[in-house]
């Protein structure tokens, strides 16, 4: 088993749409990217071998990129993890909901039940609470600093919290069980975290709740109507809970495709891109959960037929996770807790 990194925090609430609006606040939250104010001094790894330790590693630790300046010339900046304010964005493992707003620029797209999945966990976070913050434990199964944030900086974990009743929910589990975000595997989770999540996404699958009454295994065009607006925060459950609700990275590959790339949707288009795409790997989660991630993998395109058939359930595969290199503000590589 690897070890555990732990902190507690707060989640303010008026940062998931449309609540966002209504009070002013500049986060635009969704179901899966929720932004956590970190307690630092609560920040607690745990070894494999249980020895606890208060660890301040990922206090000045962040991501260099390069950033292109007007001039055109390029830049190296540093963009911490944790910010000034001490908010971190935290991207809830095992589960990948229906996009609300995708991707950076004018229009965002969204799909189906993005909005549905967002309003449905705002109130339930905010039916626990008498205020608009809600306190929290984050904690991820980790060894090292590079295991906890993704390629975009986001922390890759689990939010619980304590709910009305005195009861410890895990807010992850909470929406796959309620049917509003897909299991999402990666190789990063263990074994007893996958088969967790994927019992209750079946149950919820089965009883067709939430995204599993829209769910749909084909492929077709963008629909350039569903647009997110950062100012209007009008909700319409009737005009959200409609088919089709396809895979969400399906859907953002179909973004590129046809937004990025500027290409007229055709399934056998699609699937052609996503042939031409060597990095976008996953393997059968039976594979995974008998042998670990193996040597050589399928490709997502293997998945996806030429007629627009998606030939798998979002519980059947595993993807591989990109690596990262955590650094402070000194361009030192983090190695430790």
């Amino acid at each position: 088993m690897p070890g555990l990194l732990t902190f507690n925090g707060t989640i303010d609430l008026t940062q998931f749409w449309p609540e966002n609006i209504k009070a002013g606040n500049t986060l635009d939250s969704d179901a899966d990217t929720v932004k956590v104010k970190v307690d630092m001094a609560t920040i607690i790894f745990t070894s494999a071998a249980g020895k606890i330790k208060k660890t301040k590693a990922l206090n000045n630790a962040g991501f260099w990129t390069n950033e292109k300046k007007s001039d055109g010339t390029t830049v190296k900046k540093f963009k911490p993890v944790i910010n000034s304010k001490s908010l971190v964005t935290m991207r809830l493992q095992g589960i990948d909901a229906p996009e609300l707003h995708y991707m950076t620029g004018t229009p965002l797209y969204r799909q189906h039940m993005g909005e549905t999945s967002t309003v449905q966990l705002y109130k339930y976070l905010q039916s626990q609470t008498k205020d608009t913050t809600l306190a929290c434990s984050v904690f991820t199964q980790v060894d090292e600093p590079n295991d906890v944030f993704d390629k975009y900086g986001r922390c890759v974990g689990d939010i619980s919290i304590v709910n009305s009743k005195g009861k410890t929910v895990d807010v992850n589990h909470w929406l796959i069980e309620n049917g509003y975000a897909f299991p999402a595997f990666y190789n990063s989770m263990t074994n007893q975290e996958i088969q967790d999540i994927a019992n209750l996404a079946k149950n919820a699958m089965q009883n067709k709740l939430g995204i599993w009454k829209y769910a749909s295994y084909k492929m077709a065009a963008l629909d350039r109507t569903l647009i997110h607006s950062k100012k209007d925060g009008s909700y319409s459950a009737k005009a959200d809970k409609k088919p089709p609700v396809i895979f969400p990275k399906l859907f953002r590959r179909l973004w590129e495709f046809e937004i990025k790339d500027k290409k007229t949707f055709s399934a056998l288009g699609y699937e052609t891109f996503l042939q031409g795409n060597k990095d976008d790997k996953c393997c059968l989660t039976s594979v995974f959960l008998a042998s670990g991630y193996p040597k050589k993998s399928p490709l997502l395109a293997d998945f996806v037929k030429s007629d627009g058939t998606i030939n798998f359930k979002p519980a059947d595969v595993v993807f591989k996770e990109a690596g990262t290199t955590l650094k402070d503000d000194k361009g030192s590589v983090i190695t430790k807790f």
